[in-house]
């Protein structure tokens, strides 16, 4: 038997169908008398390998792509990771900030000069401390807050909430903070008001300028009986042995 392998021969032909061109390769096996003819198209095997390819690279891309976006999801915030401190938000100042200066201005707020008597209510002794976004402490700032007492009310004018005023408690008090940025002061808890939740007004004054407002909340919801509030300008009541309650609230500038 013999097998004869000519040179393969080329012709064209377009497809409607597919819009593309085919070309064919012809090879004719000989045996005897009888003739074959086997045709393979070689533009087509290429096509399809290169589509296999391109279907494999976009594949590729598509997982890489999805794998990029798990990780931007999951990456802290840009302060996280940097290895620096969320700024404390601001909050409004509210319409009751003390425009009347009164003679008594210092840390402690359930004692007034020239009172013998301490202020009704649970005391909160609030400590913190001032820094900025890399933990370097802010010293000789002024820390200043005001609140209403345990009914609910603030000492103003502008309050028409009903209902008398504890005469021996303070209302409003500032604190310098210490070398290392720590300040403290003591207080009553809060009352809470609707639709307010129970919290403490503060500023933050560097060489006398106004650096940040806020709010201070409490997560001591049995206590309180409040909604939910912002995680960094929230903190927990603790309390302490001798029934006392605490709270540490740091301020990020």
């Amino acid at each position: 038997m013999t097998i004869i392998l000519p040179e393969p021969k080329t012709d064209s032909s377009f497809s409607l169908e597919q819009g593309l061109v085919r070309r064919r390769s012809t090879r004719q096996y000989v045996d005897g008398p009888l003739s074959l003819y086997i045709f393979y198209s070689w533009d087509e095997k290429k096509i399809l390998k290169e589509e296999k390819s391109m279907i494999f690279r976009k594949s590729v891309y598509f997982v890489l792509l999805l794998a990029a976006a798990a990780i931007l999801i999951n990456l802290p915030p840009a302060s996280h990771a940097r290895g620096k401190l969320n700024p404390t938000p601001s909050d409004h100042e509210g319409p009751f900030y003390p425009v009347v200066r009164q003679q008594d201005e210092d840390h402690d707020l359930i004692h007034v000069d020239g009172r013998d008597q301490a202020a009704q209510g649970d005391i909160l002794h609030l400590s913190g401390k001032v820094v900025n976004e890399d933990g370097q402490p802010f010293s000789q700032a002024v820390v200043e807050i005001w609140q209403t007492d345990p009914n609910g009310r603030y000492n103003d004018a502008r309050d028409r909430s009903p209902g008398s005023r504890d005469p021996d408690f303070q209302y409003w008090g500032k604190a310098l903070t210490r070398e290392d940025g720590t300040y403290s002061f003591t207080t009553l808890v809060p009352g809470a008001y609707n639709p307010r939740p129970a919290h403490i007004h503060f500023k933050v004054w560097i060489d006398g300028e106004v650096r940040l407002t806020s709010q201070i909340y409490f997560k001591k919801k049995e206590v309180l009986n409040q909604p939910a509030t912002p995680e960094l300008q929230t903190v927990e009541l603790q309390k302490n042995n001798a029934g006392e309650y605490e709270a540490f609230f740091q301020i990020v500038l």
